[in-house]
């Protein structure tokens, strides 16, 4: 598991006329697998409580996530999350109105790349379009010829749909400038965990590879300097008799 905590600057209207905000700093941790991630949950809710202690209240808080299930019970359950805006990363979304697609128009078929065009365009443009994509799947649920498996396919795409509608208003955050993609966790995921441990021929025990990813995050995403002194004075301390080189 990995996450990110993005800060971005104030709003402005580029050449195109559209509203983009820039990303001004970020920082990133990972956890090794475990059951149910307990730690990285625990991780998650120290760091972003000590984000929240340093902004105003005013400030629009927002959480990205993709459409599993446990991620979301966990926030939603959670007082420090109520004032946040919550979104379904856009690109996920966007992998199962092009699976419904294909179980309801077929593998490539002309008439399916419309209807996911025509979705895809109405979810980043018009508010609320998110109740219209599950109208529209079960439209042609009821008119068209499909075999059973297709039928199970696309049902299962229609309930992702009803289960995740509300957080998917795009265009609203869109009008705003406000990120609607998760890039930058996608990112963290190859930086910190892919090019590193998973490498051609490598295994990882847990507290092996816990050690490189809690140092990368710091290395690519943190204080490194601060991380080490920190480090360095918790050693003295510990171990009087120590003594480092010059």
């Amino acid at each position: 598991m990995a996450g990110t905590i993005g800060v971005y600057g104030e709003p402005r209207v580029c050449e195109d006329g559209r509203v983009r905000m820039n990303r001004l700093a970020s920082s990133a941790f990972a956890r090794m697998p475990e059951e149910k991630y307990p730690v990285f949950k625990n991780v998650f809710d120290n760091e972003v409580g000590l984000v929240l202690q340093a902004l105003r209240d005013d400030i629009p808080k927002i959480l990205l996530f993709d459409g599993a299930v446990h991620q979301w019970l966990h926030v939603d359950g959670n007082r420090q999350y109520d004032s946040f805006l919550k979104l379904i990363d856009f690109y996920h979304m966007k992998e199962h109105l092009v699976a419904a697609s294909t179980f309801l128009f077929g593998v490539d078929a002309p008439s399916g790349r419309a209807w996911t065009e025509k979705w895809e365009m109405a979810l980043l443009e018009e508010e609320d379009s998110s109740g219209g994509v599950c109208r529209s799947i079960e439209y042609h649920l009821r008119k068209r010829s499909l075999s059973k498996t297709r039928r199970k396919e696309a049902e299962k795409h229609l309930t992702y749909f009803r289960n995740n509608h509300k957080r998917m208003n795009y265009a609203w955050f869109v009008k705003r400038g406000l990120p609607i993609g998760s890039g930058p966790v996608e990112s963290c995921c190859k930086v910190l965990i892919k090019g590193r441990l998973c490498q051609s021929g490598m295994s990882w025990k847990l507290e092996g590879g816990q050690a490189v990813l809690t140092l990368r995050a710091h290395r690519k995403y943190g204080d490194w300097e601060r991380m080490w002194s920190s480090y360095m004075e918790l050693q003295k301390a510990t171990y009087p008799e120590w003594r480092v080189a010059a």
